[in-house]
């Protein structure tokens, strides 16, 4: 029986030693895959330093010129996989906007894989022009033109 013990006693402690081993090798890649990720990321703002991280059904704030905030949302029916949009513009001016949206998505190693456009012959002559103080929100979805699931993404108005 005393044989048997050691036998198993030996066996665990080679068991921990292992596991111990192991356990330090994933904490270094880890870190190492985390201090990767944050190079790309700051190589990939560097490149377009306007890129904004994309999260999904969260009022993302946008304060350029009429732009407010924008929604993504991840809609998942009958196996297609959609990104849509919600964005509210809002016309702080004394005169009338006509409102003109670029949204631009951008994957992970910022290349461009997907966009929407609200231009004003995609409107309704109402939608078409935003009155002084007034407050209004445009939704769609956006056309992916490559694959890759969208990280980062860009809204530009004139």
């Amino acid at each position: 029986m005393w044989l048997y013990t050691s036998k198993l006693s030996a066996e665990n402690d080679q068991i921990s030693a292992e596991f111990y081993k192991q356990s330090r090798q994933l904490t270094a890649t880890t870190a190492a895959l985390e201090k990767l990720q944050g190079e790309m990321k700051t190589l990939v703002q560097g490149r377009l330093p306007r890129l904004v991280p994309l999260e999904y059904d969260e009022a993302i704030s946008i304060t350029y010129k009429y732009l407010r905030n924008i929604i993504f949302t991840l809609i998942k029916a009958q196996g297609e996989i959609t990104t849509e949009y919600r964005v509210v513009l809002q016309n702080d001016t004394l005169s009338v906007i006509r409102p003109e949206v670029k949204i631009l998505l951008f994957d992970h190693a910022g290349i461009q894989i997907g966009s929407a456009e609200i231009t004003n012959m995609m409107l309704t002559p109402d939608e078409a022009v935003l009155d002084p103080g007034e407050v209004r929100s445009y939704s769609g979805s956006i056309e992916l033109f490559h694959e890759g699931k969208p990280h980062y993404f860009l809204v530009t108005a004139r």
